[in-house]
């Protein structure tokens, strides 16, 4: 039973330092350290809530396999399934739940975080990959972030972290005013990267994990 990754959204990684001036330049006195981790921070929840990483696994289906264990690697988490193509390349229903006992409709549904159910379960070894499509987030332990977060949300991001930075107490950046003005820029940029996401989305909406045996 295989997975591995394949050409995605995913671009080369580059260092969370890569945004600091998107931060300092609005807050030049804060420290470097704590500018990179409200980055990691603002990163993590912009991707949490608009969905614009998606990255491509192959999956190789077995007979009499139902659940298929899905790993991506590079400080990235699994968030939620976009679609599953099929052995033709057909896309498979996303279910929100278990199907009907006795049904024999095919679906595939995330559990957990990483695991890939299908139903039915196959009968016989597929000679052709399925390809499962994910959205994932950086983790909390990310050093790097990927390069489509720079090339087309580092404003975004940048403007949420300096929200964060402004945020923490007692230090000479501190600015309550100034960090509920970021808040408010980096809310609009999110919405509507989250908006373009869900237009992307074209064989329906994310599927959010479900909660293991759920």
């Amino acid at each position: 039973m295989g997975c591995r990754t394949c050409p995605s959204e995913y671009g080369a990684a580059l260092p969370l330092a890569t945004w600091l001036p998107y931060v300092l330049s609005y807050v030049p006195d804060a420290p470097a350290e704590a500018a990179e981790h409200a980055i990691r921070l603002a990163a993590i929840d912009f991707c949490n809530e608009t969905g614009v990483l998606t990255r491509d696994l192959l999956v190789d289906a077995m007979a009499n396999v139902a659940d298929y264990p899905l790993d991506v690697e590079g400080g990235y988490v699994i968030r939620g399934l976009k679609a599953v193509r099929d052995e033709y390349d057909q896309p498979l229903p996303l279910l929100q739940s278990l199907p009907a006992r006795g049904s024999v409709s095919m679906g595939a549904r995330l559990e957990g975080s990483s695991l890939l159910l299908v139903y039915p379960t196959p009968r016989v070894d597929l000679k052709e990959k399925w390809r499962v499509s994910v959205v994932t987030a950086p983790t909390p332990l990310t050093t790097e972030l990927d390069r489509v977060l720079f090339d087309h949300y580092a404003e975004a991001i940048g403007f949420g972290a300096t929200a964060r930075v402004k945020m923490m107490p007692g230090g000479e950046w501190t600015d309550a005013r100034g960090a509920q003005l970021f808040t408010v820029r980096y809310q609009q940029k999110r919405a509507d990267a989250k908006a373009r996401a869900q237009r992307n989305h074209q064989r329906g909406a994310v599927i959010a994990p479900t909660p293991r045996w759920a």
